[in-house]
């Protein structure tokens, strides 16, 4: 049976929960179209099966995925818990399990699956189009696949197997193993990138707090009047990262200076707002807010992974055939 995993870490959502005598504390709750609530780091952020992935003798499994990426949680704990504290020294290996897990925490999200799935639903079905369409692209086909079998392959073989497999890769348990076995590709080359930047943790007044959602991981780009740009790739030049540590705590990566730094109401207000807008579908936080609610209600998820941000490159994927 499939594992309930946790999209969100329950440990990463227990830095923004009430502390409690007995048991979990609870955090806020807010969705847009519906009333906040309150619930619990185990009861949050949590989805059965999103890490069941192909195994080689075709069975589906999760539990590998879900150690792994447990592995990645653990290591990072202590830095999670103290990075805040100004007493605290990054080291080469605390940085490395940061940002792993900060990356983690990227490609991990539901947003990030959903955008995987829409963009390879998109190509999938442009290339069993053009295979029906496009008879050059068949012969082609049939050649290459006459040489890497050793007889010969007509053009209606093509169709007929891109007839049965296209639809097959399409299904939701195909597309969600494809995700999943390439989240360890995509976590490191994240964490690469991370550990290029410098960091800095900004710290709020004691009137505010950050909050969090369940797509934590956003990107700023800042011009030279001041204004911010959301989405962009990690890589690109002057990108900052940014990701909520806690209420009191969030850490960018793409700032110099000092490697705290505390910041006023406005700058929580704009990072709040990012983290809001792009949602995908809860935000979190220690407190409840009237504030924070009105902004749920009126632009959650309104900035969208593929559409507003991360649309990259596009996929080529008839590379998967040629």
């Amino acid at each position: 049976m499939p594992i309930r995993s946790h999209t969100t870490p329950r440990a990463y959502l227990q830095r923004f929960a009430t502390p409690a005598k007995r048991g979990e504390g609870k955090l806020w709750v807010y969705e847009r179209g519906k009333p906040r609530r309150q619930g619990t780091p185990k009861s949050e952020g949590a989805e059965r099966g999103f890490l069941l992935a192909k195994l080689q003798n075709g069975t589906f499994d999760d539990r590998p995925a879900e150690e792994w990426a447990q592995q990645i949680e653990d290591r990072a704990l202590e830095t999670l818990i103290h990075a805040q504290n100004p007493c605290f020294v990054w080291t080469d290996n605390n940085r490395k399990r940061m940002a792993e897990y900060w990356a983690l925490l990227f490609v991990r999200a539901n947003a990030a699956f959903r955008f995987h799935r829409a963009t390879w639903e998109k190509h999938f079905a442009e290339l069993q189009d053009k295979i029906l369409s496009d008879a050059t692209l068949r012969r082609q086909l049939a050649r290459r696949y006459s040489f890497l079998s050793g007889r010969n392959v007509t053009e209606e073989e093509i169709v007929d197997v891109c007839g049965r497999v296209i639809p097959n890769l399409r299904t939701e348990a195909e597309m969600r193993s494809h995700y999943v076995q390439r989240l360890q590709h995509r976590t490191a080359m994240f964490s690469s990138l991370l550990l290029e930047k410098q960091w800095q943790i900004w710290v709020p007044p004691d009137t505010c707090e950050f909050v969090t959602c369940d797509s934590p991981v956003m990107t700023l780009r800042f011009d030279q009047w001041g204004r911010y740009y959301v989405g962009d790739g990690f890589g690109r030049d002057g990108v900052v990262v940014l990701l909520p540590l806690s209420p009191k705590a969030c850490l960018f990566g793409g700032l110099g200076g000092y490697p705290t730094r505390t910041v006023t109401d406005d700058d929580v207000w704009e990072v709040n707002k990012v983290l809001v807008s792009s949602c995908s579908r809860f935000t979190y936080s220690k407190n409840t807010d009237d504030r924070i609610d009105a902004l749920v209600q009126e632009r959650a998820g309104s900035i969208r992974y593929g559409v507003d941000a991360f649309r990259g490159p596009e996929v080529e994927a008839l590379q998967l055939l040629l």
